[in-house]
């Protein structure tokens, strides 16, 4: 079929589809942050936990083999959970269902 533009149906659908995509693409998605160092802790149930201050994240480690990443956790909430006398009580009562999270790794079977 040929278009007053010159343009066959065709490239015109063509056209139309990547505008499309792209109007409905939505913000870039940030790269996630490389894996935070963590440093081991004292806990039954946490392994190891980690926070990276640029990105506010903090990752955790559990004696399962499991690792999550948790997304936009303020500084102070890391050190507290360090500073924690039951550490695997204050993830579960300040971290667990509280932040968007990642899983990163599932537990052992």
């Amino acid at each position: 079929m040929w278009l007053p533009s010159g343009r066959s149906a065709h490239g015109s659908l063509l056209l139309l589809a990547a505008a499309l995509a792209w109007l409905f693409a939505g913000p870039p998605v940030a790269a996630a942050p490389a894996g935070v160092e963590r440093v081991p802790v004292e806990s039954s149930s946490l392994l190891s936990v980690g926070y990276d201050h640029a990105a506010r994240t903090l990752e955790i480690e559990f004696r399962s083999g499991a690792s999550y990443r948790y997304l936009s956790v303020p500084a102070t909430v890391f050190e507290e959970l360090r500073k924690a006398p039951s550490k695997g009580r204050y993830f579960a009562q300040s971290i667990r269902g509280r932040y968007e999270f990642q899983r990163l790794r599932a537990a052992a079977p």
